[in-house]
């Protein structure tokens, strides 16, 4: 894995959130949206944990990981804050149980396999754990995510768990995303959202990408880059 360049202190890492956030609000303004419909995701992959908690400090309170046992190293080390932590990454089955008891949201489901596991692993105290369905949108084959017509079976096999919640659905665009993209996950949400009324999360633009996002009805945007120190692999993120 690429390292990333030096930690930035707390007001660097302020610096940077309020960057993000007037983007956020521009891009908002700019597509005669509110911004209290977006919220912003920190992904922390990769970055080291005092990062986190400083950002955490400065009221970003959301952080996207993808690798389980980085994660769980994390959560270990920090258990007195009530972080929302959403997985992100590519979720492989014999990985599912620890997800299903320490997250509180799956942004990369793409096959029924996983929606069973998440299900039956869910500690039924626990509030019911909020799913997105991962859609490959620019049809990589180097990257996790169903097709778009498999959407609607895997919607309707998360909402028959009562432990699961169905909020929406995720992508990670291409490098040179063409608004297509962008349209036809802006189209499937919205018609989503029409089948299952609670659908309220369309996960959708990074570093580079979230004013086009935005634009195109993004109500969750994920972002490491441009708030922690940049890795040499940030198209991740």
């Amino acid at each position: 894995m690429t390292e990333s360049l030096a930690p930035k202190s707390t007001q660097q890492l302020k610096t940077a959130l309020e960057r993000i956030h007037k983007r956020i609000q521009q891009a908002a303004e700019h597509a005669n949206r509110s911004v209290d419909e977006i919220s912003l995701l920190a992904v922390s992959k990769k970055q080291p944990l005092q990062q986190m908690k400083k950002l955490y400090s400065l009221g970003q309170g959301a952080f996207g990981e993808s690798y389980t046992s980085e994660a769980k190293e994390k959560q270990y080390n920090w258990k007195t804050d009530p972080v929302e932590w959403h997985f992100i990454g590519p979720l492989q089955s014999n990985k599912t149980q620890y997800i299903a008891e320490h997250f509180q949201w799956v942004q990369s489901v793409d096959r029924a396999k996983l929606i069973s596991r998440l299900a039956s692993q869910r500690p039924p105290q626990q509030a019911p754990l909020n799913i997105c369905i991962q859609i490959n949108i620019s049809a990589e084959t180097n990257k996790g995510g169903c097709r778009p017509g498999e959407l609607w079976d895997l919607a309707q096999q998360v909402a028959s768990h009562s432990n699961l919640r169905l909020r929406g659905i995720m992508s990670i665009g291409s490098k040179q995303a063409e608004s297509s993209e962008y349209q036809q996950m802006q189209q499937l949400f919205s018609l989503l959202h029409a089948r299952y009324p609670q659908v309220d999360t369309l996960s959708m633009g990074m570093s580079a990408d979230l004013e086009t996002a935005i634009d195109y009805g993004a109500t969750l945007v994920r972002i490491g880059n441009d708030l922690f120190a940049p890795r040499e692999n940030h198209h991740c993120a």
